[in-house]
């Protein structure tokens, strides 16, 4: 706690703190898998990502209200086209939200709708969620947006 507290607040940045040093105790919460290639591999087909929102408000949100719908809809049609205009915080609550509609499908549902199982769907998605988070240095930045995604990420 004295470490990050010591840290320079206006280091933080909304696109994510890569230039900062690496917080080597982000393994307490986010297994290894995390730390290496690109979100663009786990992101989901445009079709599917808005099938995976719909499914989150529709499944999810009323049980858990961790966001706020209105707020979190334009960059739900942001994703669908190019996730990388996306800040990271918002990335991690985009993969936080995919895993947690995925969470709700059964794997009947999961191989119709999204075309691959439901464990598949999961693994990609928390990945997703875990290098996104990783990359925004979630433990050094106070963020109400990567708090949520962590929350959604730690209840599936």
């Amino acid at each position: 706690k004295e470490i990050v507290d010591t840290d320079d607040p206006e280091d933080s940045s909304v696109m994510g703190s890569e230039d900062l040093s690496p917080d080597y105790n982000i393994d307490l919460l986010l297994p290894s898998d995390a730390s290496s290639g690109s979100n663009e591999d786990h992101q989901p087909d445009p079709v599917h990502v808005f099938r995976l929102w719909q499914l989150f408000v529709d499944r999810v949100n009323p049980l858990t209200k961790i966001i706020h719908v209105p707020s979190v809809q334009p960059y739900v049609m942001e994703a669908a086209t190019n996730m990388n205009n996306i800040p990271l915080n918002y990335q991690a609550l985009l993969f936080s939200i995919f895993t947690m509609a995925a969470v709700s499908l059964s794997d009947a549902e999961a191989t119709q709708m999204l075309e691959f199982s439901r464990d598949d769907a999961l693994r990609k998605y928390t990945i997703g969620t875990k290098m996104a988070l990783t990359k925004f240095n979630f433990l050094k930045n106070y963020d109400m947006v990567a708090l949520q995604a962590l929350l959604l990420y730690l209840v599936r």
